[in-house]
Order: C-alpha cells, then sequence, then structure tokens
C-alpha cells in the first residue's frame, strides 16, 4: 500500500463505538517508510506543511526515514480531525534551504499535530562539527527553531560546501560555541547566530589578529 510514493504499512481502521451515533469516529493507525524526500512531497501534498508554517517547502533530503500517522476523525464533524504523527531521521542529510549548508547524519524525530510540529532530539554535523536542533511551532502560530553547536575550523575546511566558506575556514583555527534561531512568522524568514567566538583564531593583518 502506498500514498504519494510513501510505503505504507500495519494500516489499521477501527469504529470504537459503533452505538455512538452523532459521536461516532473513525481510528487510523499506520506506520510509513522509505526516502525522506517522499517524506517531504507527502507533506507538501498535505495540510501538514500550512500546519509548520511552510517550513519544509524548499528542503531537500536523502536517505531513508520512518514515518507513525494516527487520525481520530468524528465522522459527523470531519473540520475536527485530529491528527498525531512522528517522523524518525535514520542518518540523513537534510538542506532545510538553499542558503544553508546540509545538515548531515541527522537523527532524532519530527513530532506533529493538527496544530503545528515539534522536534525531539534531533541532532546532525553540520561543517563538520556536533549540531543539536530544537523548538517547532510557537504559541503565536511563528516557527522557532533553536541552534546550539560548535564552530570548527578543521570541519569547516573538510565540509563546506561553498567555496567562499571554504576561504574562510582556511582563515581560521580551532573551535568556538554558538547558539542561534531560526523564525518563521507570516511567511518571512530570518536567521540570527549568537556566539563569543572564545576558542577561535582568525588570521588577519596585523593587528587585527585573533
Amino acid at each position: 500500500l502506498r500514498t504519494l510514493g510513501v510505503a505504507l504499512s500495519n494500516v489499521k481502521a477501527v469504529i470504537p463505538d459503533l452505538l455512538a451515533h452523532e459521536n461516532m469516529s473513525l481510528e487510523i493507525d499506520g506506520n510509513g517508510s522509505g526516502p525522506l524526500q517522499e517524506f517531504l512531497g507527502y507533506v507538501a501534498a498535505t495540510p501538514v506543511l500550512d500546519w509548520i508554517g511552510h517550513f519544509t517547502e524548499e528542503s531537500h533530503a536523502s536517505g531513508n526515514a520512518r514515518l507513525g500517522l494516527k487520525l481520530r476523525m468524528p465522522l459527523s464533524h470531519l473540520h475536527e480531525t485530529k491528527v498525531t504523527g512522528s517522523l524518525q531521521l535514520l542518518n540523513n542529510d537534510l538542506t532545510l534551504f538553499p542558503e544553508l549548508p546540509p545538515l548531515q547524519a541527522a537523527l532524532g524525530k519530527i513530532e506533529f499535530h493538527e496544530h503545528g510540529f515539534n522536534l525531539n532530539g534531533v541532532g546532525a554535523s553540520f561543517l563538520g562539527a556536533p549540531l543539536s536542533v530544537s523548538g517547532g511551532t510557537a504559541r503565536d502560530g511563528a516557527t522557532v527553531v533553536r541552534l546550539d553547536g560548535t564552530l570548527s575550523a578543521d570541519g569547516m575546511r573538510r565540509t563546506a560546501p561553498m567555496a567562499p566558506l571554504r576561504r574562510l575556514a582556511e582563515k581560521l583555527s580551532g573551535e568556538a560555541r554558538y547558539t542561534g534561531a531560526i523564525v518563521v512568522r507570516e511567511g518571512r524568514r530570518t536567521i540570527a547566530v549568537d556566539s563569543s567566538l572564545s576558542g577561535l583564531g582568525l588570521e588577519l593583518p596585523a593587528p587585527l589578529n585573533k
């Protein structure tokens, strides 16, 4: 069984109470597995894209992932359908936006429901160093994804996909911690990063060396 390119398994549909009449509901549980890029296509073709603020609209991915999905559909009030699901990352490479280098070997869960999503234990390698990713849908409906990672000069030299980053890495040494946030609000995306740069050396003409 497949839907929008995603292979489904262990699908179960149940009406818990056949005598409920007005409150009768259909409950559907199922699992899916397949390439993460196909799951992104599934998200783009369903209401899930709106629930997550179009956060993955420009994303691209490689590798496989697993999906768990549960729907509760009141048959006389389908607009009140409840959805819960989780997408398990399995060492995937994921490019969130064209202007960002990819996350590599990503692990963790993306949990979602009809009001938004949450990142649970998501970690990856970013520019050759560890990165922890958290957050999801905020109370005001905005998408807020928080970053906590390390900037490594050696990691950048080894993995930076863009020539300007590789040239910058040649002038760096050591490593430094950083935090950041990606915020999507009313269709507008902002990316902010903060770091003391403590532990990172920068080769510049004197007296600007760090």
